[in-house]
């Protein structure tokens, strides 16, 4: 009897190879929940990590945990994979922690330094980030469909019920097609390129793959870049204009 059961688990076992694995990280997951709660952010961290293919949410964990390590490179890196399929509800805490690593949120007082003009600057910029952000986790089926749908909208209303007295409608449908446009393109920009972050305290950008070229600047931790090629164990990359070359092991892709 006792071989007719090792019999019936190893032939399980053998076809469904995946559901062991599966309730494995199903129980890491929930050992990495019970850690993090308890604040154990280290060992939950290192529990999180053994997760194949983690979602959105173990990402989000993850990059606190990072955070409450001090490690703000790592904590940003997970948080922007975490943009990637987060959805559109529920994001105010995350792109907060976005802005909190990147020390966006200054707001102003009668003591800050900078001048009204300058607030509300920084205030728009902010607030094109989070559009660029939820851009970012909408899926491109869904904006290449809307592009689509209002052109064909335009072409049908131009066609048939276009009306003197009703211009305005048609100026609002390609208005919404230019906008439309213009999100397709900033998706297409995330999807075709490749970016990373900063880990280390601080990293020099060389001209050339090697640290004996020159040196251009030096980057800090949570410095985004756009990786533009790779070499030598070096990573060509774009930082505000800057063209260089950054050591591998100190950059993270997202």
């Amino acid at each position: 009897m006792i071989m007719v059961r090792l019999l019936v688990v190893l032939c399980v076992s053998m076809l469904f190879p995946n559901m062991a694995c599966a309730t494995n990280y199903r129980e890491i997951f929930f050992q990495a929940n019970d850690l993090f709660k308890e604040g154990k952010y280290e060992e939950a961290y290192d529990l999180y990590e053994k997760i194949p293919n983690k979602s959105s949410h173990v990402h989000y964990n993850l990059g606190v945990c990072a955070y409450k390590l001090g490690k703000k490179g790592y904590a940003l890196v997970h948080w922007r994979r975490a943009e990637k399929d987060w959805g559109f509800f529920n994001r105010a805490e995350l792109i907060n922690n976005i802005d909190l690593v990147l020390k966006k949120e200054t707001p102003y007082d009668g003591n800050d330094t900078k001048t009204p003009g300058e607030f509300t600057k920084e205030r728009l910029n902010n607030f094109s980030n989070k559009i660029v952000s939820a851009v970012r986790a909408t899926p491109l089926l869904r904006l290449q469909l809307l592009f689509l749908f209002l052109w064909i909208f335009a072409f049908v209303y131009l066609r048939y019920w276009y009306r003197q007295r009703q211009k305005f409608l048609i100026v609002i449908v390609f208005f919404a097609i230019i906008i439309s446009g213009m999100l397709l393109v900033v998706r297409y920009n995330f999807d075709l390129r490749q970016h990373g972050v900063v880990v280390t305290n601080s990293v020099v950008l060389y001209s050339g793959p090697g640290d004996n070229y020159q040196k251009l600047t030096t980057l800090t931790e949570t410095n985004q870049v756009l990786i533009k090629g790779e070499s030598d164990g070096f990573y060509k990359v774009k930082q505000k204009g800057i063209i260089g070359w950054l050591d591998k092991k100190t950059v993270l892709l997202y």
